[in-house]
C-alpha cells in the first residue's frame, strides 16, 4: 500500500494523461471491502488501472480465509495473481512466517536448534542472545550472525527464566529443579543458588547488585541474593495466592511482582512491601518499565493497564483487546508490544493511547509468544521451538 501511494502520488506529479491511475488507495480499499461482502460476483476489475504488484498488495490485505473465495467471485486477474505459484507458497506452506507489515511484505531471521518451546529470552550487554527452552538446554546465539555460539546444559527440567547482568553473568531458573543456575560469562560450568520449594518463573537482576527471583504458587515467595558472592540475602515472603510470573525493576530501584491479579511495589533497599496495585480482574501476566518510568501490567482480563512509577495510581487502560494479553514488552518511540492469547502474534501499540499501529500477523502456524525488544531497536519473539528477530 506503501509502494501504491508513492507510485500515485509520483503519477500526480507527472500530471499524466490517464486519470484512472490516480484513484487513492483508500478509496481502493473502499472497492475492495465493497467487493468481499457482495453476494454475487461484480464481474468487474476495480482496479483495472493498476499494475500487478500493486492490486496484489491491496487483495493481500484481504481476511486470509476470504482471501481465495473472493478472487474466484470477481474476476479473472484476481485469481491469476492469487494462483501464482510464489504467492500460494507463502500463504500456505506450513513453514512460512511471512508477515504483514506496514511497509510490505517481511521475513523474519529465524534461529532454530532447540528441540522444545522457547519458554524464556534474554539480551547481554555484548549483543549475545540467550534462549532457554522446555528441552531444558540454553542455546547462546550472535543475532547479528543468525549463529549458534554454544550450548548451556544444566537443568533438569524446563528453562523458566533467564536474566543477565552488566558484567555478563547468565542467570537461569528451572522448573522443576526449583534452583537458580549462575553461569559467569554466560558460559559453563555453572555454579547453583537453592533455597526456593517450587519452580523459579521470574528473575530481575537491580541496580544495586541484587538478584531478584520468584517462584511458583507452592513457595510463592521473592528470593534477594547478592550478585557479588551469590549469598541469599533476604526473602520477600509470600503476599497473595499464586505464583510470581514476572518481576520489574523500577528506575528509582522499586520491585514490582505479580502474583495472582495482584501487583506489589517492594522497596529495593530492604525489601518492605510498600504497596498492593488492585486493578486488574485476572491473572497478571507480565510487567515492564516503560521510559518515563511508569509501570505496564499485562492481564489476562484483556487490559493493558499503565499505573505511575511514583504513587501507583493507575494512569490509563487499554481495553479493546479482543483476549487474553499474554507478553508485553516496551520498544523505542512510544511502541507497545504485546502478544495475546487468540493468535500468539505480537502486535505494536502506541504506549500513550493504547491504539493499534499494525499488528504482525503470520502466515503459518503460531504459538503464544515471549517478546523482547533489544538495545538496537530489534524485535524478539518465538515461535514454538524457534527465535525469530524482526
Amino acid at each position: 500500500v506503501a509502494q501504491a501511494k508513492a507510485q500515485l502520488a509520483e503519477l500526480r506529479e507527472q500530471e499524466t494523461s490517464d486519470r484512472g491511475l490516480v484513484k487513492t488507495i483508500v478509496e481502493a480499499e473502499e472497492e475492495l471491502e465493497a467487493a468481499i461482502s457482495a453476494p454475487v460476483p461484480t464481474g468487474r476489475d476495480p482496479f483495472e488501472e493498476l499494475p500487478d504488484e500493486v492490486v496484489l498488495a491491496i487483495l493481500l490485505r484481504a481476511p486470509y480465509r476470504a482471501l481465495f473465495a473472493v478472487c474466484v467471485l470477481v474476476c479473472h486477474r484476481w485469481r491469476r495473481l492469487i494462483g501464482d505459484a510464489e504467492v500460494v507458497r507463502h500463504l500456505q506452506a506450513p513453514e512460512a512466517r511471512w508477515v504483514k507489515y506496514e511497509e510490505g511484505w517481511i521475513e523474519p531471521q529465524r534461529l532454530e536448534g532447540h528441540t522444545d518451546d522457547v519458554s524464556a529470552v534474554a539480551i547481554a550487554p555484548d549483543g549475545t542472545l540467550y534462549s532457554g527452552s522446555w528441552d531444558t538446554s540454553i542455546f547462546a546465539w550472535n543475532p547479528a550472525e543468525g549463529r549458534h555460539l554454544r550450548t548451556l546444559a544444566g537443568h533438569s527440567s524446563t528453562v523458566t527464566a533467564l536474566a543477565v547482568a552488566t558484567d555478563g553473568t547468565l542467570y537461569s531458573g528451572g522448573f522443576r529443579d526449583w534452583s537458580v543456575l549462575v553461569w559467569p560469562g554466560g558460559t559453563g560450568p555453572h555454579l547453583e543458588m537453592a533455597g526456593h520449594t517450587d519452580g523459579v518463573l521470574a528473575l530481575a537482576i537491580g541496580g544495586n547488585g541484587k538478584l531478584y527471583s520468584g517462584s511458583g504458587d507452592n513457595d510463592g515467595t521473592i528470593r534477594v541474593w547478592s550478585t557479588q558472592d551469590r549469598s541469599h540475602l533476604y526473602t520477600l515472603e509470600k503476599q497473595v495466592h499464586g505464583g510470581i510470573l514476572s518481576l520489574a525493576i523500577g528506575e528509582d530501584g522499586k520491585v514490582y511482582s505479580c502474583a495472582d491479579n495482584e501487583i506489589i511495589v517492594w522497596s529495593g533497599e530492604d525489601g518492605a512491601r510498600l504497596q498492593y496495585i488492585d486493578g486488574h480482574k485476572r491473572l497478571v501476566t507480565a510487567l515492564a518499565i516503560g521510559p518515563e518510568g511508569n509501570l505496564f501490567s499485562s492481564s489476562r482480563d484483556k487490559t493493558v493497564q499503565v499505573w505511575s512509577g511514583e504513587d501507583g495510581t493507575l494512569l490509563r487502560a487499554f481495553n479493546d483487546f479482543d483476549d487474553t494479553v499474554e507478553s508485553l514488552a516496551l520498544g523505542t518511540q512510544g511502541i507497545l508490544f504485546v502478544s495475546t492469547g487468540s493468535s500468539g502474534w505480537p502486535a505494536l501499540r502506541s504506549s500513550v493511547d493504547g491504539s493499534l499501529l499494525y499488528s504482525l500477523d503470520i502466515w503459518g502456524t503460531a504459538s503464544t509468544c515471549k517478546l523482547l525488544v533489544v538495545p538496537d531497536g530489534t524485535l524478539v519473539t518465538t515461535d514454538g521451538s524457534a527465535v525469530l528477530l524482526w
